[in-house]
């Protein structure tokens, strides 16, 4: 598990490790978009790991948040941390 925040610290990492990366561990939460690192991280098969899905506490507090998660019937941590890992990031 290695923790490459950009599209350019991923790809240089994917050139000079001898082994295929397996997971990239990332900042994921409502509040960041990640998802030209998540395209790239499917485009070449690494799956994601997420990390801060509660962005301290605020997502808790987020009565927009709150709401989607009620209109699905789930709680709010629960929706936010839905798509927090993956088996390999393709498959989501």
């Amino acid at each position: 598990m290695d923790e490459f925040h950009t599209i350019a610290l991923l790809a240089q990492a994917r050139a000079l490790s001898t082994a295929p990366l397996v997971t990239n561990q990332v900042e994921y939460h409502p509040y960041l978009d990640q998802h030209r690192l998540l395209a790239a991280m499917r485009e070449a098969d690494v799956a994601h790991t997420a990390y801060y899905a509660m962005a301290e506490g605020k997502v808790l507090a987020d009565p927009v948040l709150s709401e989607i998660a009620a209109s699905y019937g789930r709680a709010l941590p629960r929706l936010c941390c839905a798509g927090s890992s993956s088996s390999r990031a393709s498959s989501h």
